[in-house]
């Protein structure tokens, strides 16, 4: 399990790096555009419904292994989100705010106590949802 975590941090932390060309950027606070909310890329907004269905679709459960298949899915999602990056300016440094601190929360997906797998679910969902009050 360790493994596939590591594999899918190496894709994740790959794919940001040489797509959009910040390899060790950190996330910052976010912020709007004047109050208004950032013009997101579509493929972006494609792949944050995506990864709300999958948190939708997935039924409540105790089994480790369901876990695995829906972090392997989330993390394709957003790898994609990456790979299709077309976002410029602050809209794109305001996009890589939001994309950044899900990994600490994909990261509680991958614990051996499923307490903490769930919080962290409840959580992600959470913050999925918050995507519209920052992106248009």
């Amino acid at each position: 399990m360790k493994l596939s975590f590591l594999i899918i941090t190496v894709s994740v932390i790959t794919v940001f790096g040489f797509s959009c060309g910040h390899s060790n950027q950190k996330a910052m606070p976010l912020s709007l555009d004047n109050g208004s909310k950032w013009t997101a890329n579509t493929e972006t907004t494609t792949g944050i419904n995506s990864m709300i269905r999958l948190l939708d679709e997935f039924a409540g459960t105790d089994d480790m292994q369901a876990y695995k298949i829906l972090m392997t899915n989330l993390s394709e999602q957003y790898q994609l989100i990456f790979k299709k990056c077309t976002m410029k300016g602050e809209a794109h440094n305001q996009l890589h705010n939001y994309l950044l601190p899900m990994k600490d929360l994909f990261n509680g997906l991958e614990s051996n106590d499923l307490k903490v797998r769930k919080e962290n679910l409840k959580k992600l969902k959470a913050y999925l949802l918050s995507y519209p009050d920052y992106f248009q």
